[in-house]
């Protein structure tokens, strides 16, 4: 969403905990040659900017061009572009030993994190929030370009992922997505469950339970729960009070007698009474 803001009122005003709205006033060269007091600023603009500072872990980043006036962008060669509708941002990135940062690495990290808006320029980087793919290079006009990487002839480090769950994992979770992709988080109805799926490359991978609980992420996950193998006779724990053909029933007792076991499905009861069938990773030893 574009938001607009008045330099007079609110220069002052922290959009994220690096950036403040004056920094994408529209000036000349200084803050007393202001050619709007009027600032459009995109809310996912300051958002990009926070993660190149922790990416390239910054000291600092300068925007030495946010939002510009239509005149203004006009007046300077410009056409009334992403900075005229406050969804751009030119930036000088500094390390913590307070040197400038070159600009292809900033445009490699921007890549990596899925920036769809990208110029590589001398000594700074344009950013913008558009939602269409543009890489392009400002020192030459050059545009149309796939990759920063191959641009710039750089190999691309694969990321290592550690995998720190598998599938038949039992967890504990506080939070629940119903998807692989959804970013609306849920109070979970069980806080324990069995992970029967892991996607690559999504934002919750995990699915718990065949989609019974729903999808979950490593935030969610509070932790792994022990498990030791379970033998008929064992005396056992329900973590999941969820029957092998999905339906819930309900926990008369804390603890069960394991009566029969094939594959993963478990017969449990108590004093030889049958109780129901529950997946054996819905189980804890006891």
């Amino acid at each position: 969403m574009i938001k607009t803001y008045s330099y007079a009122k609110d220069k002052d005003q922290f959009l994220t905990p690096h950036f403040q709205v004056w920094e994408f006033r529209s000036y000349w060269d200084n803050e007393s040659r202001l050619t709007t007091d009027q600032i459009l600023i995109d809310e996912k603009l300051p958002i990009l900017l926070e993660k190149i500072f922790e990416k390239l872990n910054c000291s600092s980043i300068a925007v030495t061009s946010g939002y510009r006036s239509e005149d203004f962008d006009i007046a300077i060669g410009g056409f009334a572009g992403y900075h005229s509708k406050g969804m751009a941002a030119d930036i000088m990135c500094y390390d913590q030993n307070k040197n400038l940062i070159g600009s292809k690495e900033v445009c490699l990290a921007a890549e990596d994190l899925g920036t769809l808006g990208i110029g590589y320029g001398n000594n700074y980087t344009h950013l913008d929030t558009r939602d269409w793919k543009s890489y392009f290079d400002e020192t030459n006009g050059k545009t149309g370009i796939n990759s920063f990487y191959n641009y710039f002839n750089i190999k691309k480090e694969e990321p290592v992922r550690i995998e720190k769950y598998k599938v038949g994992d039992t967890v504990q979770i506080n939070a629940v997505y119903i998807s692989s992709v959804d970013e609306n988080k849920m109070t979970p109805l069980i806080d324990t469950g069995t992970i029967t799926k892991i996607l690559e490359n999504v934002r919750n991978p995990y699915l718990l339970d065949d989609g019974n609980i729903g999808w979950v992420n490593d935030d969610c996950i509070i932790k792994k729960m022990a498990t030791k193998p379970i033998n008929v006779g064992d005396k056992v724990k329900v973590l999941n009070n969820v029957q092998y053909n999905g339906e819930p029933f309900v926990l008369y007792y804390d603890i069960y007698d394991v009566l029969e076991i094939s594959g993963d499905r478990v017969v449990i009861g108590v004093d030889n009474v049958v109780t129901c069938a529950i997946n054996i990773n819905n189980l804890e030893k006891i």
